[in-house]
């Protein structure tokens, strides 16, 4: 039986369903993460459910491909304004992350070609349950984080993962 599960954002307003499991459930303590997550919680006044886990920081994240997922609501009003807002870290930053302007929730972590990183905090199993990985959450880019001393194991220095 495939599970299924779904990503929502606080209000409820954006929902995704996610169809299997993740390829894996990581915390990324680097710069550009946790910096990208506190730019949004910022801007949009800690409204949304958070990224950042609570212990030990770093963001939290499960990686889908694109084939897993199917939008259950649409992402632009009658009017074509779009209910989500994209950021990226510098002019450079490869990186792109998404947040809802309903109640600024970060939707994604990043986005690469056919692979989309959610933000676990949001993804609810069948049952109304918050998802917690049966897989040993891994601890990323430790080296890059703003204090490597409060990473909790298992940490990887950087990633051992290549998309």
């Amino acid at each position: 039986m495939t599970v299924e599960r779904t990503w929502a954002c606080k209000c409820g307003e954006i929902k995704v369903k996610l169809t299997g499991e993740p390829i894996l459930s990581f915390r990324c303590h680097c710069h550009s993460c946790v910096g990208a997550a506190q730019f949004i919680e910022e801007k949009t006044n800690k409204s949304g459910i958070p990224i950042i886990h609570e212990n030990g920081g770093g963001v939290c994240a499960c990686p889908y491909a694109a084939s897993q997922l199917e939008f259950l609501s649409e992402l632009s009003s009658s009017d074509g304004t779009s209910k989500l807002k994209f950021v990226r870290v510098g002019d450079k930053g490869k990186a792109l992350r998404s947040y809802t302007t309903c109640c600024g929730t970060q939707m994604t972590n990043f986005i690469l070609p056919g692979l989309i990183v959610f933000n676990q905090n949001g993804i609810k199993n069948a049952d109304g349950s918050s998802f917690e990985s049966a897989k040993p959450v891994l601890n990323i880019e430790a080296y890059h984080a703003f204090d490597p001393s409060t990473v909790p194991e298992p940490k990887h220095a950087t990633h051992p993962v290549h998309w």
